[in-house]
């Protein structure tokens, strides 16, 4: 085996880059954002469009499109069509799915959507060539529905729902994409229990694949019910640095490239598709500067230039913030295939392939496995060149572990408010058999 290429692999790799802090980058993002529009057609209480969105509307253009597929790098593995507005307002999204899957046959396509506009016409065509598909539906009554998405089309929704379920259901298990419910849980929808959440939507549309119930994000403090004190609790320099400058681009509808695919204003840009090539953005001054700030923990100074991180939620769920987002995130279909050996297996394995596992885990983002992966390789009395390779892995495991150093402030500033881990953590729950 050779280790050196391993370790120069690890060295290479956006996690090695993350943890030390490097702000020009080998490795391009696994995730791309693209938003279809910014316009939306519900008023949801606990989104920040219509509170904060530039005025300045309008929607993607193919050559647009056309333009950001063909400066994509291979290492893009996950293309999701969203942002704040609702894709399905696009005459063109089926068209944009198509070109997309054939440029890109690899590639995850995400979407997202209220489901209002998806009529049993429109998602026909598009299912097929997707891989997921988020429906935002945070409610199982008409007046709660009202409630939450400030607009009256729970039974229109209902009706595209079951057709969606119908396709879904006559679809080949191997062609089938995972669409799901996207709930958020919120203070106008806490009387509904999860059990009845989650029966109500197995039960009227069983070809969907999970409920996924969400917490309220505060889109950098524009959302009250989703602030939080801790903001203020901690000093600066010991906020978590965020995993998603290193992992993913986001281009607004008109090319622009914004900071970050939560970010609600769309008013402080990184650059411009149209006019540079995804290098020049990807590894430019301005995406380079966010980096080291955000490295540094100079929350102020992005402030003071546009940059709202310092009020940001999702800074704060370790779930969204964990090792693996930097990699392939919760996308089931992005792992490997590989299944990691029980430990009675493990002992019988040749060490040198107990140590390609520990790569392979260190690449991934699970940290915590590769450690345990490396230490075995150290202690089993195995060649120098093995031993110091396996060394100075389990050294780039602690650097990994090293950015979390203040987990244990977070949790205390955190729990004083009233949330704790599961709080700030996405809970899935599998309908039937999908």
């Amino acid at each position: 085996m050779n280790y050196l290429a391993e370790l120069d692999k690890c060295n290479r790799s956006v996690i090695t880059q993350w943890a030390n802090n490097h702000t020009k980058l080998e490795k391009c993002p696994w995730l791309c954002y693209i938003s279809v529009t910014n316009i939306c057609n519900s008023r949801c209480t606990v989104c920040a469009h219509g509170k904060a969105m530039r005025r300045d509307k309008g929607a993607l253009t193919f050559s647009i499109l056309k333009r950001i597929i063909g400066e994509l790098p291979n290492d893009v593995r996950k293309i999701y069509l969203m942002k704040q507005g609702e894709p399905f307002l696009s005459r063109n999204l089926e068209r944009f799915v198509s070109y997309i899957r054939k440029q890109k046959p690899h590639v995850h396509i995400a979407l997202h959507t209220n489901g209002i506009l998806a009529k049993k016409e429109r998602v026909e065509k598009i299912l097929p060539e997707i891989n997921s598909m988020g429906i935002s539906i945070s409610a199982i009554s008409t007046e709660t529905y009202k409630k939450v998405h400030g607009v009256n089309k729970f039974e229109l929704v209902k009706r595209n729902l079951k057709d969606i379920s119908e396709i879904l259901l006559r679809m080949e298990s191997k062609k089938k994409p995972h669409v799901f419910i996207d709930y958020v849980s919120q203070k106008n929808n806490a009387h509904e229990e999860k059990r009845d959440i989650v029966n109500f939507f197995e039960s009227q549309f069983p070809g969907l694949s999970s409920v996924d119930l969400h917490w309220v994000y505060n889109f950098q403090g524009e959302i009250e019910e989703g602030n939080m004190e801790v903001y203020h609790k901690v000093p600066y320099d010991k906020f978590p640095c965020c995993v998603f400058p290193w992992s993913s681009i986001t281009f607004l509808h008109d090319g622009k490239v914004s900071y970050c695919f939560v970010e609600p204003r769309e008013n402080r840009f990184l650059g411009d598709i149209t006019i540079q090539t995804f290098e020049e953005i990807w590894n430019g001054n301005e995406y380079r500067m966010f980096r080291k700030r955000m490295a540094k923990g100079r929350f102020g100074e992005m402030a003071d230039d546009g940059i709202y991180c310092h009020r940001c939620s999702w800074l704060w769920s370790m779930q969204s913030q964990s090792p693996r987002n930097l990699n392939y995130g919760y996308s089931g279909d992005l792992r490997s295939s590989f299944q990691y050996p029980s430990f009675g297996e493990l002992l019988d394995l040749p060490i040198e392939q107990i140590f390609e596992i520990g790569i392979e885990l260190y690449l991934k983002g699970e940290i915590h496995r590769a450690m345990g992966y490396f230490g075995l390789v150290l202690s089993s009395g195995c060649d120098e060149g093995l031993f110091n390779a396996s060394k100075e892995m389990n050294q780039k495991c602690k650097n990994v572990l090293r950015k979390y150093r203040y987990l244990a402030l977070w949790r205390e500033m955190m729990e004083e408010e009233g949330f704790d881990s599961h709080k700030k953590s996405c809970k899935y729950y599998s309908l039937g058999e999908n």
